[in-house]
């Protein structure tokens, strides 16, 4: 199974649980104003090409090694705020069984569960069920 499949397959799972789980693809694109070329030019342009004036990179996601999905699962504060839900930041990472999570992966997955959130990297499809099993009341 694809990583990107097994994260659909989760997410639909994680929603009926109660876990609210967004996709956050990082990476870097380019943006600009979009140039019609009618003319020939010196340089071959195809009608596949996109031509940009002032072009400008466009960085998307968090930050380099965010997880795949981010949300948030709904949590019940004990003793003093008993019976109050509050939202808890949840960062997922999936892997295939044979993928391997980055050190900037591993680091913000450590940064979440440091700060009180909860931070995941699974491996596989039995261990990302394994994880939604604590979700699962």
């Amino acid at each position: 199974m694809k990583e990107i499949d097994l994260v659909k397959k989760i997410m639909v799972k994680a929603s009926k649980l109660g876990l609210r789980l967004f996709r956050n693809n990082t990476g870097t694109g380019w943006t600009g104003k979009k140039m019609n070329v009618s003319k020939p030019t010196q340089v071959l342009i195809t009608p596949q090409d996109i031509v940009l004036r002032d072009f400008r990179p466009l960085h998307a996601g968090l930050c380099k090694g965010s997880s795949d999905t981010i949300g948030w699962a709904s949590v019940t504060i004990t003793e003093d705020m008993i019976g109050k839900r509050f939202a808890v930041f949840l960062g997922w990472e999936f892997k295939t069984s044979k993928g391997r999570a980055s050190e900037f992966q591993k680091n913000f997955i450590n940064k979440v569960n440091e700060d009180g959130g909860i931070g995941v990297i699974t491996y596989g499809e039995d261990q990302a069920l394994d994880f939604l099993r604590k979700f699962d009341v």
